[in-house]
C-alpha cells in the first residue's frame, strides 16, 4: 500500500478547507496509508482576518493525528518533511498564499516525489486586494506550480481561467467532494402556506458574496412567514435593514450550531458576484437541500447537475426573487435532491487513485 502525506490547514483554522484535507484523507485511505501535516499556527495572528476565534481552538481538536506545522518554529518543519520523505506522493493543498514559502522549500526538497498541488483558489480575494500580499502570492504561485509534478483543480472553468503561469505542466480536473458528515438529509414537514421558510445564507460575510442583493430580493417579496437567517463572520460590513424577519448571526458557527441551521434550512442562497467553488453549497448538496446561486466561475458549473439547483444571473435581484418562490412552491416535490455521483468520494478516490 502506498504512501500519501496531505499539507494543509489544521482544524485550529476549522474551515472548508481543513474539514475537506481531512476528508479527502478519508476518502484515500482505503487504497494508501495516510499521513497529514498541518499548520497549526499559519502566519502571526495580528494578519490573520479572523484573529478572534484562533484561539478558540486548538490541534486537540483535530479529527485525526498529524504533523503539526508552525510558522515561528523551524523544528515542526524540518519534521514534517522528514514524515513526508517516507511518502511516495504528496499533496498540497493551496488556499493562501501564507503558505507559499513553506510550500516551495518543501517541494524542492521532495522533488524525487510525486508532488500534487490542489487549488481551492488561485489568489484569496483578502490577499489580492493588499498590494504586497497579492505580489507575494502570486510569485510563490507561480514557483510552486513550477516545482510539482502535477496540479489537481475543481472544474473545467478553474483550469480554464488560471493563468497558464500559475499551473503546472501537467494538470487534472477532479471534483470537490460533497461535505457529507452534517446528519444527512433531515426530515422537513411538508410546506403548508401558514409555515416559517427559512432561507439561509452560511459563511463569512463578504461584500462579493452578495448578501445585499439577497436581503433585497428578500424584502421585496414581503412574505410573512418567510425568515431569512444571515449566519456567518463579518469580514466586510454589511447594512442589515430593521425587518423582524432578518435574523443576523454573527460570529464564528462550531459543528453543531453548523448542523443545526441547515436542518432548519429550506434553501441556502449564494448570490455571489465571482467565486471558484463554494463549501456551502456541497454541505447543501450533502443535506439535499435546494440552493439558489449565481451562475459564475466553477460555481455554476458544479451545480448544473444538481437537480435542486436554480442558477440566476450575478446581481439579478429580479431572478433571486423569483427563485425564492419557486423554491417555496416546489419544495415539497425537490427535497430531499440527490447528490450527483461526481461528488461522491467513492467517484473521486477513483480519480486520485489515477495520478498518485
Amino acid at each position: 500500500m502506498s504512501k500519501v502525506t496531505i499539507f494543509g490547514p489544521s482544524h485550529k483554522f476549522e474551515s472548508g478547507i481543513s474539514h475537506y484535507t481531512s476528508r479527502l484523507g478519508r476518502a484515500l485511505s482505503k487504497d494508501h496509508t495516510v499521513h497529514y501535516c498541518l499548520f497549526r499556527d499559519l502566519l502571526p495572528r495580528f494578519l490573520f482576518p479572523g484573529k478572534k476565534r484562533v484561539s478558540l481552538f486548538s490541534d486537540y481538536f483535530s479529527p485525526q493525528p498529524y504533523t503539526p506545522i508552525d510558522w515561528w518554529n523551524i523544528v515542526s518543519y524540518i519534521a514534517s518533511i522528514l514524515k513526508a520523505n517516507r511518502s511516495d506522493s504528496i499533496i498540497f493543498e493551496w488556499w493562501t498564499g501564507a503558505v507559499g514559502l513553506q510550500y516551495i522549500i518543501a517541494a524542492l526538497l521532495l522533488r524525487r516525489k510525486t508532488t500534487i498541488l490542489e487549488y481551492h483558489e488561485c489568489i484569496d480575494t483578502s490577499e489580492d486586494r493588499l498590494l504586497f500580499s497579492g505580489m507575494y502570492s502570486r510569485c510563490c504561485l507561480k514557483v510552486l506550480s513550477r516545482l510539482v509534478s502535477a496540479g489537481v483543480f475543481h472544474s473545467d472553468w478553474e483550469l480554464d481561467s488560471t493563468e497558464r503561469c500559475y499551473r503546472p505542466r501537467v494538470s487534472f480536473v477532479i471534483p470537490h467532494g460533497v461535505y457529507d458528515g452534517h446528519g444527512g438529509v433531515t426530515e422537513h414537514p411538508k410546506i403548508p402556506t401558514y409555515a416559517r421558510f427559512n432561507v439561509l445564507f452560511f459563511g463569512l460575510v463578504r461584500e462579493y458574496k452578495g448578501v445585499g442583493n439577497l436581503i433585497e430580493a428578500f424584502r421585496r417579496v414581503a412574505q410573512p412567514h418567510w425568515r431569512l437567517w444571515i449566519v456567518g463572520e463579518e469580514w466586510d460590513t454589511i447594512d442589515i435593514p430593521d425587518d423582524d424577519r432578518i435574523r443576523r448571526i454573527h460570529g464564528y458557527v462550531d459543528e453543531t450550531a453548523l448542523q443545526s441551521h441547515f436542518d432548519r434550512a429550506h434553501v441556502v442562497v449564494l448570490p455571489y458576484t465571482r467565486a471558484s467553488q463554494s463549501g456551502v453549497s456541497f454541505i447543501a448538496m450533502g443535506k439535499g437541500l435546494p440552493i439558489i446561486a449565481s451562475d459564475v466561475g466553477g460555481l455554476g458549473e458544479s451545480l448544473q447537475e444538481y437537480d435542486g439547483a436554480w442558477l440566476v444571473q450575478p446581481g439579478n435581484v429580479e431572478e433571486i426573487m423569483e427563485s425564492l418562490c419557486t423554491v417555496e412552491e416546489s419544495f415539497n416535490e425537490v427535497y430531499p435532491a440527490d447528490v450527483p455521483d461526481k461528488f461522491k468520494w467513492g467517484n473521486i478516490a477513483k480519480k486520485w487513485r489515477e495520478i498518485l
